[in-house]
């Protein structure tokens, strides 16, 4: 069990498995790394593309600060697979689950998002990045 590709960025690790125009993007949580303690985000993204068919994107956590790196990623998978149509769907842990869903703000491509432990501390907050 391997991603189809490995980057590494200024900032962070990127592991790719290649599928349809289903895109899911996996978050990490702080401090977190591309195949996660037990390989639990490699597991997790072997097990999304073999049901969806979905192409994945792990991303790591190493500063809890680099959404620009991570948006670039998004499209350059995107351009790479040559999907002129795809839809986003994101899933976040701790505070990569507050990182994501601020990025699929960015993407009117947007569909789902899955945040697993958040560490939203305002409600409001919350429901307002989600409108």
């Amino acid at each position: 069990m391997n991603f189809d590709k490995v980057f590494s960025k200024t900032r962070g690790k990127y592991g790719l498995l290649r599928g349809n125009e289903t895109i899911v993007f996996i978050k990490a949580g702080a401090g977190g790394t591309i195949p996660g303690y037990r390989e639990k985000y490699l597991r997790m993204a072997c097990r999304i593309r073999e049901r969806l068919g979905a192409t994945v994107i792990c991303a790591s956590n190493p500063d809890c600060e680099h959404q620009a790196e991570d948006e670039m990623m998004i499209r350059k998978a995107v351009a790479d697979a040559g999907f002129s149509d795809y839809e986003l769907k994101f899933i976040g842990v701790s505070d990569g689950a507050y990182q994501a869903l601020s990025l699929a703000d960015r993407f009117p491509q947007s569909k789902a998002f899955l945040g697993i432990n958040t560490s939203f501390v305002d409600p409001d907050s919350l429901i307002e990045k989600l409108n």
